[in-house]
């Protein structure tokens, strides 16, 4: 042992005070709430069960009327239907897709991207029709956002025509997004 060194006696947890017991309590709070935040992270997949009109030219908004799943109350199917939102307590990196079914039409092209507060878009793909088949296109990306930021997924096709969306079970129209870190 160095000369002079200072050492703490080791606390006797044997006899423990009620100020270590409170202690050890908020130790257990703190791993219980670790572990729900590892196991169960904000995730939400929201859908619409009908077809959509789009028009030639014109950016159309996706709404969502139904939800495969919503972990933490990031979607409302009664007002902003069209929106994902970042929970309280979850800011962070949060993997974000979206997909869509145009219906068949030879001419032009179809796209989808997803927008962040109403105005930054992100995670874009514009596709030309090929035949008269209905065209898939999906959107997808990661982005840092903050607790109440939220994301909406919009289409454009330049048939020159109106074209549906169409309503697919399992993957038209659906948004997802998932907390990946906290970045």
């Amino acid at each position: 042992m160095p000369n002079g060194a200072n050492f703490v006696t080791p606390h006797d947890w044997n006899n423990a005070s009620p100020l270590a017991a409170e202690r050890f309590q908020r130790i257990a709070d703190n791993l219980q709430n670790l572990h729900e935040r590892l196991t169960t992270p904000p995730s939400c997949r929201a859908f619409n069960s009908a077809a959509l009109p789009t028009t030639n030219g014109i950016d159309f908004l996706i709404t969502l009327n139904s939800e495969r799943w919503d972990t933490h109350n990031m979607h409302s199917t009664s007002t902003q239907t069209s929106r994902l939102v970042v929970p309280n307590g979850w800011p962070g990196v949060y993997s974000i897709v979206g997909h869509v079914r145009f219906a068949g039409h030879a001419t032009g092209y179809r796209a989808a991207y997803l927008r962040i507060n109403g105005t930054t878009r992100v995670g874009q793909q514009d596709i030309p029709s090929i035949g008269a088949n209905p065209m898939a296109v999906t959107a997808a990306t990661l982005a840092k956002l903050a607790v109440g930021d939220y994301v909406e997924m919009l289409v454009w096709q330049n048939s020159g025509t109106g074209l549906n969306v169409e309503s697919q079970a399992q993957y038209s129209p659906e948004l997802t997004m998932t907390w990946i870190s906290a970045g």
